[in-house]
């Protein structure tokens, strides 16, 4: 029997081979796979009913929403996840995200080459909504290992930080030193950045819509590391940039979960003059860096070795 790793694993797989050993194989007959090493792709009845004798599925990543838990379940399949890599990396490209709107870095930057080749300087250059951060409140929605960094990161920057998690207890608000709001509602009215530390599932998915922007009020700035698919849709984010409810979004996503309406939509507001500079993307590689990559494939493949020589405790979901 074998570890396996999907087809659409985009690095060589070196680390895997050094850590396996006789236990890996890159492409053994599928009947011989007791553990799926998984990437990116979907992993649901039609790829799970070619390995008869699998017993355990191992994310690379944290999120796990591109597995079918139903059909895993049935045929009583572990699922292991990798939740302690990056945690730096997601944590400064939130933080990073935010600063370049409360500072209006990126105006400033399209504002000066506008004058260095028209050589000629507009009277007033000044940009009125920049607060002095001491001034601003830093708000962090989910404080599990990437918000509890950013929290520790903020507290010395921002006036006041705070979370909103609902699985937390008031031990860890005493532990981060860190002030918990416990109504989402009090908690967007307060914040004048928000920042999404979240996984994607039922409860999760589309929590930015219309309401929970009427929330927040006027002028803020929003940053989303995790998932798309926390927010409803690109119109309701159009929406609350034309209502001044937002002036500045960061979202670090992954391009493919974008249906093809929202990419339409996307696309546009990331030309228009209006709202390019409102709007910051990158996809969905806030966790990469050149350590962080290795800290992941590592962490996965041992995972996987626990497993396949029956070791079960650590980063089990089911």
């Amino acid at each position: 029997m074998f570890i396996k790793v999907t087809e659409d694993y985009p690095a060589k797989t070196t680390f895997e081979k050094k850590i396996l050993g006789k236990y890996f194989k890159q492409n053994p007959p599928c009947h011989k796979v007791k553990v799926l090493l998984a990437w990116r792709r979907k992993i649901d009845h039609a790829y799970i009913s070619k390995f008869r004798n699998l017993k355990a599925v191992i994310r690379y990543g944290v999120g796990f929403d591109n597995v079918d838990l139903k059909v895993l379940k049935k045929r009583k399949i572990m699922l292991f996840n990798n939740p302690i890599y990056g945690v730096d990396e997601v944590s400064d490209t939130s933080l990073a995200m935010a600063l370049n709107f409360c500072r209006r870095i990126g105006n400033y930057d399209q504002l000066t080459k506008k004058i260095l080749n028209k050589k000629k300087r507009k009277k007033n250059s000044l940009i009125k909504e920049i607060r002095r951060l001491k001034e601003m409140n830093f708000g962090i929605i989910g404080a599990g290992n990437i918000g509890s960094v950013l929290i520790k990161k903020t507290l010395p920057i921002f006036k006041n930080v705070a979370f909103y998690d609902p699985y937390k207890g008031r031990n860890f608000e005493k532990k981060l030193k860190c002030k918990k709001f416990y109504s989402l509602k009090n908690f967007l009215k307060w914040s004048d950045v928000v920042s999404l530390h979240i996984t994607l599932n039922k409860k999760t998915n589309s929590l930015i819509d219309g309401k929970f922007l009427k929330y927040l009020g006027k002028k803020k700035i929003l940053i989303n590391t995790s998932r798309y698919k926390l927010i409803k849709n690109i119109k309701t984010l159009k929406n609350a940039l034309d209502k001044k409810i937002l002036i500045g979004i960061g979202l670090d996503i992954e391009l493919d979960e974008i249906d093809g309406k929202d990419m339409k939509m996307l696309k546009q507001l990331s030309k228009s003059k209006k709202y390019g500079n409102k709007i910051l993307l990158s996809p969905h590689v806030a966790y990469y860096s050149k350590e962080s990559f290795v800290d992941m494939r590592i962490n996965a493949t041992k995972t996987a070795l626990n497993v396949f020589k029956g070791r079960y405790k650590k980063n089990r979901i089911i």
